[in-house]
This record gives C-alpha cells, structure tokens and sequence, in this order.
C-alpha cells in the first residue's frame, strides 16, 4: 500500500482498487487465524459488494457476560467506494463496552443490509436467555421510550411485540 508521504503528489484514491482486490485474500487469513471467528458476505445480483460482516470469538463469548441490550452505529465511508461501516457493541457486568460485531455495507440506508447486519447478530446472540415483561412491565418500559423519544412507541409497533 502506497501512502501520500511516500508520494506526496498522489492521492491515495488512485489504489482502492489494489487494496479491494487484496479483500478476499485478507478475509480468508482472519477466518484461518482467528478460530470461533463468525462471517457472513453478501453480493447484489451482479456480484457486487453489498455487505461483509464479522464477530470475533472473543466478542462472540463475551455475549454471555454482557447486558442484553445491542447498540447499533455507522461511520460513512467517502471515498471511491461509498458505504458505511456499522458496528454493533454491548455492556458488560463491569459497565464497559464490549465490542459484539462489524460490518461493511454498501449503503447505510438500506433496509436490506441493515436486516442482514441484525439477522447475522441474531443467529450468535440468541442464546442468550432474556426475561419475558409482563403486560405492565412492557408499558412501563415502553413509557420510558416515549420520554426519551416520542415516536419510538409508533415505530416499534410498527415492527410487532414479537420478533
């Protein structure tokens, strides 16, 4: 890889095309190397990029010690290749934060990808026992979203109390 102070004239933009074609090599040395690592890769139609998404074994493990609560973030990429990177952390018993999973997107907006960053957070995380709320602990927790944001109740019912 080439950096502007080895060539201060050229923009390091010029080599995103050599450091994605190296991608696939570096993916297959993390999964060899990290045992436990959990992957999942999608393509469009076209066979183009669309996701690549990771957790460590470590993060993986630290699931089972950590409060059942998942926060979810995205930096943008800008470069030749827009897209964002989404991370997913948690809260351990000692209230640090725990990072769970990553994930490079073609698109943060898109519906699709962030159902299949969540869906590959879900398949590791499930295990998890999570205390069923009775009817009046739900609305207790749910008035205290509604404080935080008033159309948080209308967007998680849109979604359903059960999925």
């Amino acid at each position: 890889m080439i950096t502007n102070k080895e060539h201060p004239g050229l923009y390091l933009s010029e080599y995103f095309e050599e450091s994605y074609a190296m991608l696939s090599a570096f993916l297959d040395a993390l999964i060899r190397n990290n045992p436990g690592i959990y992957t999942a890769e999608e393509t469009n139609d076209e066979g183009w990029f669309k996701f690549y998404f990771m957790a460590l074994a470590a993060s993986i493990d630290a699931w089972n010690y950590c409060v059942p609560i998942i926060y979810v973030d995205g930096a943008a990429i800008k470069n030749k290749y827009l897209g964002t990177l989404v991370s997913a952390c948690t809260i351990d018993g000692n209230s640090q934060i725990v990072p769970l999973a990553f994930a490079v997107v073609d698109s943060k907006n898109d519906f699709e990808t962030l159902r299949s960053f969540l869906g590959n957070i879900m398949k590791w995380t499930h295990s998890i026992n999570v205390p069923e709320l009775t009817p009046l602990e739900f609305e207790y927790y749910m008035r205290q979203l509604e404080q935080l944001s008033p159309s948080m109740r209308h967007e998680l019912e849109a979604v359903g109390r059960y999925r």
